[in-house]
């Protein structure tokens, strides 16, 4: 957990609660003011663990705007730790957000597909060559974790959303608004793909176009390309 002189507060969007309810309870560990943003409708959902953050000293604020749910309150959440950053830490349990938030969610969560992999070599003895996948996606947290240990092989990877009824608005798939497409590949696969165009491996979850590379910066120097 973060702590310094300049830092004493933390701030959190749960959906569920359960992120929210973590983080309220490493606040009251190493003594920092907890802040967390909720929709009002999932306050209303989710009582037991409103009630367990709020016993931990947090304080709930409530998301009145827009369909008071999850997005609403990490918009609401991003716009108050942005006017307070020097004395604060904006704590994400979903893969929204700068791309940092995602990295440090799925590093979190990652515990779930490094099991995963010393099951599959227990199991098979290696990382078969034709795997799928499947995930449910919500916030995107658990899928994250899921697959963080795979993106580097071949491993198909497949993320489901609640669809809802058919040709109809009520369903919970933002991504593909009900609409069928894959959510991704590994990126061996795009970084084969790509090969003859210039793209270049920088991190195992990173490719970069080497035609738009201006600046190489290393640990002690950086060259103009």
């Amino acid at each position: 957990m973060l702590e310094g002189p300049d830092f004493d507060r933390l701030w959190g969007i749960p959906g569920a609660g359960y992120a929210g309810k973590m983080l309220s309870m490493a606040a009251k560990k190493f003594g920092l003011k907890c802040k967390i943003f909720m929709g009002a409708k999932d306050i209303k959902r989710q009582r037991p663990n409103v009630e367990a953050i709020r016993k931990n000293g947090a304080e709930i604020v409530p998301v009145t705007t827009g369909s008071q749910t999850l997005v609403d309150a990490v918009s609401e959440c991003m716009r108050y730790w942005v006017s307070n950053c020097d004395t604060t830490h904006m704590c994400v349990g979903s893969t929204v957000g700068p791309n940092i938030f995602i990295k440090i969610c799925a590093w979190s969560t990652a515990q779930i597909s490094r099991e995963l992999v010393l099951q599959i070599k227990e199991e098979f003895g290696k990382i078969p060559r034709k795997l799928k996948l499947f995930n449910c996606v919500g916030g995107g947290s658990s899928a994250m974790g899921f697959w963080n240990e795979f993106m580097d092989t071949d491993a198909e990877l497949v993320g489901i959303e609640a669809g809802g009824p058919k040709n109809s608005k009520l369903h919970a798939a933002p991504l593909t608004n009900g609409s069928k497409m894959m959510i991704c590949r590994s990126l061996k696969f795009y970084e084969e793909a790509l090969s003859d165009m210039d793209f270049i491996r920088v991190h195992k979850s990173h490719l970069v176009n080497g035609q738009h590379i201006k600046k190489y910066i290393n640990e002690y120097n950086f060259y103009n390309l």
